[in-house]
């Protein structure tokens, strides 16, 4: 399975160990970098809750099956790093929301692909 850091880079998200995909808002479901910043915000908004969910269940179930300690560890890094992307919506730019919005929608159909 790839875990991937929640934090938002502005110059890549890191898919894996060898790929690099540049952010690139205008083929966002979620529309263009233009969308109004009330939209681009409940996007990134609701994203990031299902990263950070899908982090918590994770944590729940790796807690339940005594998971090592590390692996734990690095569970609750990445979705602290989520949590506080969380936060920094509340201040984000309109370009900042939406590479946040790319950002999570790369990591989110990475960690939704891993568990098939």
């Amino acid at each position: 399975m790839i875990l991937l850091p929640c934090s938002f880079r502005p110059e890549a998200v890191e898919v894996n160990d060898s790929e690099q995909v540049p952010p690139s808002p205008a083929t966002s479901p979620h529309g263009p970098a233009g969308q109004d910043a009330d939209s681009a915000y409940e996007s990134a908004l609701e994203l990031v809750g299902q990263v950070t969910a899908w982090y918590s269940a994770r944590i729940l179930t790796e807690r339940r099956s005594g998971a090592d300690a590390q692996r734990l560890q690095e569970l609750i890094s990445r979705r602290q790093a989520c949590v506080k992307d969380q936060e920094r919506l509340e201040d984000a730019s309109g370009e900042e929301t939406a590479g946040i919005v790319t950002a999570y929608e790369a990591l989110l159909n990475e960690l939704e692909s891993s568990e098939q």
